[in-house]
């Protein structure tokens, strides 16, 4: 399972582009339900990804500032003096403070959420098309461990083209997101790239 992460204080943190608040980090607060889950919650995603994960990083906090993000999943803050002549700038959005971004998948655009924490790029079952791949395995902290389906697809955007299993959004994650959302774009499609968030700004830099 590939995710994105940072290490503060010697301690793993998701860094979750998907989630619209922080969980067991600085002074946030979460729900008492949330707080309820949080011990298994952690040690099920500790378990999946192979680190120790102590808390996460919600978009909450990420729009506070510039975020780093390396193609081996390892993330930290950062400020504007190292995007320098190599980063291409692209303007983003956001839905309820999560960044939504244009892609191109089959030759259609579609409207998707970056979630840096998820391995793999969803598409509503509707809008699915290519030649049927492979069945893949995903995990999602609320969810537990899955099996999808997947299509081949040419997917492109910011300058970048690639060909992805995009796989059928779960029924429990579609539930969740607003009928303007045709997806969730994971980090399969950025994993060969080096790039910096400005959630805020509503800016992705591409190197």
């Amino acid at each position: 399972m590939d995710i994105t992460y940072t290490i503060e204080g010697n301690k793993h943190y998701l860094v979750d582009t998907g989630s619209p608040f922080s969980i067991n980090y600085g002074n946030t607060m979460t729900s008492g339900f949330i707080n309820g889950l949080l011990p298994n919650l952690l040690e099920d995603v500790s378990q999946e990804v192979g680190l120790p994960i102590y808390g996460l990083i919600g978009t909450d906090l990420l729009s506070q500032g510039l975020w780093h993000i390396y193609p081996d999943g390892l993330s930290g803050r950062t400020n504007r003096s190292e995007i320098d002549g190599d980063y291409h700038h692209h303007s983003i959005t956001t839905y309820m403070t999560l960044p939504v971004v244009q892609v191109n998948i089959n030759g259609e655009q579609r409207t998707m959420i970056l979630d840096t924490c998820s391995s793999l790029t969803y598409l509503r079952r509707e809008l699915l098309s290519g030649v049927p791949a492979d069945l893949k395995q995903d995990f999602h902290p609320m969810i537990g461990r899955y099996t999808c389906r997947s299509f081949r697809n040419m997917v492109s955007g910011f300058g970048v083209t690639k060909q992805l299993d995009v796989c059928e959004t779960p029924k429990a994650v579609l539930s969740a997101l607003s009928s303007e959302i045709d997806g969730i774009l994971g980090v399969d499609f950025l994993s060969d790239h080096d790039w910096i968030l400005d959630l805020g700004g509503r800016t992705l830099w591409l190197q």
